[in-house]
């Protein structure tokens, strides 16, 4: 997105709930001509858009008024899951129950069996070792499945990133090559492997029209049973672990 378009009113603030503390973005839109208020599932942000011309003051005063709505809909998003002992979190899908057992060894491993995510050392450690262990496994997935995409496409294997975005589960960029959500390691093993397909797409379409469409359907067949699940599911994801921060970049999937 272009800071020419949309642009973050300096400083920030806060919003009294119910007794909790919300942090309030303030953005102004150049096209904007009233004040509108949204809240984003992925990292529990209010933001308020206001036109460049309005107070700042006005913009907290929309917000205010607004206090039951952004309290429904804050209500109204999945319970935040820590990485903890005796929490359930999805490992390709299916439900695990993460269990600590601090004097053994071997870090972390999954038993699909058991449904049991097993993390050793210390108590204080488990949520570093855990997310450490996703993103390796999201690593590990998906460049395997871009190794077979684009050896399909007759492309050599990009280079792999892994972030943790909040609007995007993947991105193309010719420059750093292909970077996907970490958190794809908790999705059902098809949705992960059609995000890997549209990425590999858009190393010969950078554009979502027809063509690139046909290439996604002819990598991935089912794509639109695992791009509804992202659709109408995919915002659970954020739920689990690190609660992921504001951030901002180029739009994609």
């Amino acid at each position: 997105m272009k800071s020419s378009k949309r642009r973050r009113s300096a400083g920030g603030s806060a919003l009294s709930v119910e007794g909790h503390s919300i942090p309030v973005s303030l953005r102004t839109h150049p096209r904007a001509r009233r004040f509108s208020v949204r809240v984003k599932s992925a990292t529990r942000e209010v933001v308020i858009v206001h036109p460049i011309y309005a107070a700042r003051s006005d913009a907290l005063a929309f917000a205010y008024a607004n206090s039951e709505w952004i309290a429904s809909q804050l209500a109204a998003l999945p319970r935040q899951v820590p990485f903890a002992p005796g929490e359930t979190v999805p490992v390709l899908g299916d439900p695990h129950r993460i269990c600590h057992l601090p004097q053994a060894c071997g870090g972390v491993w999954a038993d699909p069996e058991t449904r049991r995510l097993t993390v050793t050392g210390r108590i204080e450690h488990v949520p570093r070792r855990l997310a450490d262990w996703f993103r390796t496994e999201a690593r590990r997935l998906l460049t395997a499945r871009v190794a077979v995409h684009v050896r399909a496409l007759g492309l050599s294997l990009p280079r792999v990133t892994l972030r943790d975005t909040s609007s995007r589960w993947g991105s193309c960029s010719p420059r750093s090559g292909l970077s996907f959500s970490w958190r794809l390691a908790m999705a059902p093993e098809g949705v992960l492997d059609y995000v890997a397909a549209h990425e590999c797409a858009h190393l010969k379409h950078l554009h979502h029209g027809p063509a690139f469409w046909a290439l996604v359907e002819r990598l991935d067949p089912d794509y639109e049973a695992a791009e509804q699940w992202l659709k109408h599911q995919g915002s659970v994801l954020h739920a689990y672990g690190p609660v992921r921060r504001p951030a901002s970049g180029p739009a994609a999937l």
